[in-house]
């Protein structure tokens, strides 16, 4: 099943429990029969300022932020497969197309939650380097590097939305999919710390 990116798109916010906060899924509209639209549910849960009590759902715009972030990671992540003038089928069956809506619903709806007391405070000897939004980051921890994409940055500040978490027990990466953090710039790292675990007493260069 495909859809044409950017088009015919809006957010559905539905109330699952009656007290939320509430799911998120994204429509992708027909051209002619809404009643046929195609409906992508994501594993995320809208912050509580966003929650919708009492309503069935409500539909939320597709944003022009919406679309710029999509296209940023479609360019970012299938180089292959983007054409800046004609855009990208969106496979539906695809999971990393599905992992990559979810990335942008997280970033969208998510509540950003305080990295302050599992980030690693641990100085770590590598070359600096820029990032830019969509970029694939690792974030430091004690137990081990999780991967994320960068969804928000200023000169202070970054929202990374994870793409895996450690394992605090095990000292494993496990899936944690799209939680959205907030990390100072500075604690940035480039994705290939991702691949690694820390050994005690190892620098890292």
């Amino acid at each position: 099943m495909t859809a044409q990116a950017q088009s015919g798109v809006f957010w559905r916010i539905v109330d699952e429990s009656g007290a939320g906060p509430d799911s998120v899924t994204l429509v992708f509209q027909t051209p002619s029969e809404t009643s046929n639209s195609m409906q992508l549910e994501t594993d995320i849960v809208t912050a509580e300022y966003l929650s919708y009590i009492g309503k069935q759902h409500i539909d939320v715009a597709w944003t022009t932020e919406d679309s710029e972030l999509l296209t940023i990671l479609l360019q970012k992540q299938f180089p292959d497969r983007f054409d800046s003038e004609q855009g990208m089928h969106l496979d539906l069956g695809d999971e990393a197309i599905v992992d990559t809506l979810a990335v942008i619903a997280a970033a969208r709806f998510g509540n950003a939650q305080d990295s302050t007391d599992w980030i690693s405070e641990r100085p770590w000897n590598t070359l600096q380097r820029s990032y830019e939004v969509g970029d694939m980051v690792a974030l430091a921890t004690d137990e081990g590097f999780c991967l994320g994409v960068l969804v928000e940055l200023d000169a202070v500040e970054a929202q990374v939305v994870l793409l895996q978490w450690v394992d605090g027990q095990t000292a494993e990466c496990e899936a944690r999919l799209h939680e959205l953090i907030r990390v100072y710039k500075a604690d940035l790292l480039p994705d290939t710390f991702g691949h690694v675990m820390p050994v005690a007493g190892e620098l890292v260069h």
